[in-house]
């Protein structure tokens, strides 16, 4: 009896939610009357998230946010496997599609789902389709939502900032980083209060995120909170008001860096490996003191495309080997080889990309 994982589809833990989905499905579990009738209650819910979803890439599309629209487009076909999923739990492998039924009919719930699903499921979103389409395609598909779900498209700004305040567990960190990183400056009392919200982060590439919006926008709209963050986050987000630190050491840049090296993983997953990705002077403290056991990714003015060396102990003589480095190299990124091995016991699914790249370098 695998009734228990059911209630686990209540977490409010996204990750969780969709583990246990998988799970369930896996099982080809078939809940009984009352499973199906709570279900229903999450379907709908995922329905109002995907239609929200669907209104921000409109308008997201209509302001031009290539950024931050592209990684709501990923975050709704994420919403959209789920429902899927959920669907098949709860009414099979085969969903029934072309029933009527009337905006507002009350009592048939099947009904309802039936007819929503036709309105995700049945005009399917191409990868490759221009933009103008894309965005007639979208409000097609907002406009028919419309008349089962209540939803307006937001303003540009007051969007931006729901984006900013939104549960984690319906949008990912590195979503929210996206919006940070996509707004020029901040406008407006509300946003200024949002993005000072941040700055109390757990997240640290939402603290570097923010302190980098407040840069752009004035020192002046961080004295209110200064005397309130935490002395251990201080520093680091004074520097980066300050511009005294590059981009290239802030976790957003690591984050993009590593996917560009390790292909298909999730930029979200990526950033527990960026925080540890250390970005490396070229000075004898820089170098000289990282770990044998990592791997180096060596940047010159020159040369934008770095060249990458494996330092471990079984490469001959290190210290010859970062002699050269320093001679050639502008920066340095630098990852231990022990954060990979501990991200492949959070993400074993992903590890097999890093340790190709890895063993692809060793090879060279």
């Amino acid at each position: 009896d695998f009734s228990f994982l059911v209630e686990r589809l209540w977490s409010t833990s996204r990750q969780v939610r969709e583990t246990v989905l998988d799970t369930l499905l896996e099982l080809e579990y078939k809940p009984d009357g009352v499973e199906k009738e709570k279900l229903k209650g999450i379907i709908f819910e995922t329905f109002g998230i995907l239609s929200w979803l669907i209104s921000a890439r409109i308008c997201l599309l209509n302001n031009n946010n290539t950024l931050l629209s592209e990684q709501i487009k990923r975050e709704y076909f994420r919403w959209k496997d789920y429902l899927l999923g959920l669907l098949h739990l709860t009414y099979g492998p085969a969903i029934r599609h072309g029933v009527n039924s009337e905006p507002g009919h009350k009592g048939d719930n099947d009904r309802s789902v039936q007819t929503l699903a036709d309105i995700i499921f049945t005009e399917k979103e191409n990868e490759k389709t221009p933009g103008s389409q894309e965005i007639i395609l979208y409000q097609r598909k907002f406009k028919k939502l419309q008349r089962y779900l209540h939803g307006e498209i937001a303003p540009y700004s007051v969007l931006l900032e729901d984006i900013i305040n939104c549960d984690y567990n319906i949008l990912t960190v590195w979503t929210k980083a996206c919006a940070l990183r996509s707004i020029p400056e901040i406008e407006g009392f509300d946003m200024h209060e949002s993005v000072l919200a941040l700055l109390f982060s757990p997240e640290e590439i939402l603290r570097e995120e923010a302190a980098l919006l407040i840069s752009r926008s004035g020192k002046d709209l961080y004295k209110a909170a200064r005397g309130r963050i935490p002395v251990y986050s201080r520093k680091s987000i004074e520097k980066i008001i300050a511009k005294e630190i590059s981009l290239r050491e802030l976790i957003f840049e690591k984050v993009k860096f590593l996917s560009a090296c390790f292909g298909n993983i999730d930029e979200n997953e990526l950033i527990a490996l960026a925080e540890k990705t250390v970005f490396v002077r070229n000075d004898e403290k820089g170098i000289y003191s990282q770990p044998d056991d990592s791997i180096l990714w060596s940047f010159s003015q020159d040369n934008t495309t770095p060249e990458v060396f494996v330092k471990n102990d079984e490469k001959g003589d290190i210290r010859e080997m970062v002699k050269d480095l320093r001679a050639d190299s502008s920066y340095c990124y630098m990852l231990p080889l022990a954060s990979i091995r501990e991200f492949g016991f959070e993400y074993p699914e992903n590890t097999f990309e890093i340790l190709r790249y890895v063993e692809k370098i060793e090879e060279q």
